[in-house]
């Protein structure tokens, strides 16, 4: 008779790691994102693409937005995700996006899918801080019962879009 709420608890743990697991790595790409945007060389560079490239180009590395968001990218990869540009997506997203948003001062600049949304951000920033914010939104849709992330953990994880953030001071 306890074998089944036993199995039920394994399963949630075992969800709850790798949930667990997988905001660790966001936040751990937001950190790195911001470290690397923080550093003395990229200040020489722009912050905003010369060229107005809507998505990041990160073989030029002409600009900090485009060096935080290869930074970001290598890091998300360990997860599975990839910022690509709303265009590159198909129209029936059948899997995780991600945004990433960078701010400087009052410049903000973005790159991935930017249909994805963002909890409000934090007005106070100072003039010598970067902020990195990273939102995913996971796979499925939000109605789509066999959606496992959020099947498995409902009340707790129902989360449809994770965000993680972080800021660096310049060094």
């Amino acid at each position: 008779m306890a074998l089944p709420i036993l199995v039920m608890t394994m399963d949630y743990v075992v969800r709850l790691t790798f949930d667990a697991a997988f905001v660790n790595g966001m936040s751990l790409a937001a950190i790195e994102g911001a470290r690397e945007g923080a550093q003395v060389f990229p200040r020489s560079l722009p912050f905003s693409d010369p060229q107005v490239e809507s998505v990041h180009q990160p073989l030029d590395g002409d600009d900090v937005v485009d060096r935080v968001t290869w930074v970001v990218q290598q890091r998300l990869r360990l997860l599975r995700l990839n910022v690509r540009s709303p265009e590159s997506l198909p129209l029936q997203r059948t899997g995780p996006a991600v945004r990433v948003v960078l701010r400087r001062g009052l410049q903000i600049f973005e790159r991935g899918d930017v249909r994805i949304p963002l909890r409000p951000l934090q007005p106070t920033l100072r003039p010598d801080e970067l902020e990195v914010i990273i939102a995913v939104r996971l796979g499925g849709s939000s109605d789509d019962p066999s959606d496992s992330r959020q099947s498995g953990l409902g009340a707790w994880f129902a989360a449809e879009v994770l965000q993680a953030s972080a800021r660096a001071t310049y060094e």
